[in-house]
């Protein structure tokens, strides 16, 4: 009977089959510690996957973090700062160049279509193009552009794809002063 209490003794507390572990330090079997470890470590994986469902809403970061710190060797800096300090011809040379860089890059096709529109609007505002007058004097300096006789509409849509970004006013001299009417203006285009 005390042999059996003994032998008892040495059993796995959760099975009750196998020896405990560590030379019967431990109250259960290496089996047992194992299915808990594992069962521990689903249980961990489960609440980060439920954690990574669930959206979280981003809170904007306080306004310290928004600065870029200072680099004394920061190698981008660096390059704007020696950019900058090149003559605006060499800037130009190697804007192109990085044009051309982008242009001869495979499968980018956005590239591409962007490159070929700009040329096209190119070509067809100088082909409409007569000349331009550029006038520093006054408030407000400003380039006028001068068309070529028939032209008018080609050259309004060269810029509108070449500066398809900018805004544009248009304006008419000859319309009619502060109050439009629509109607009148229709009716004095018929010349009824």
């Amino acid at each position: 009977m005390m042999r059996a209490a003994s032998v008892k003794g040495r059993l796995c507390s959760v099975c009750g089959v196998k020896p405990r572990g560590a030379g019967g330090r431990l109250t259960r079997c290496l089996d047992c510690l194992k299915a808990d470890v594992d069962r521990e470590r689903q249980h961990r994986e489960a609440k980060v996957r439920e954690k990574a469902k669930t959206p979280t809403c981003k809170r904007p970061s306080p306004a310290d973090s928004l600065i870029r710190v200072w680099h004394a060797d920061d190698p981008e800096r660096q390059e704007r700062e020696r950019f900058e300090r090149k003559p605006t011809l060499e800037q130009m040379q190697e804007a192109i160049a990085a044009w051309v860089y982008r242009f001869r890059r495979a499968n980018d096709p956005d590239v591409v279509q962007r490159i070929a529109r700009q040329g096209v609007a190119r070509d067809l505002t100088e082909a409409a193009m007569s000349h331009f007058r550029i006038i520093e004097g006054g408030d407000i300096p400003h380039i006028a552009l001068y068309p070529r006789k028939g032209h008018w509409g080609l050259m309004k849509q060269g810029f509108a794809m070449l500066f398809h970004g900018t805004k544009a006013v248009v304006t008419d001299p000859k319309g009619p002063a502060a109050k439009f009417n629509l109607w009148t203006y229709i009716r004095s285009l018929k010349g009824d």
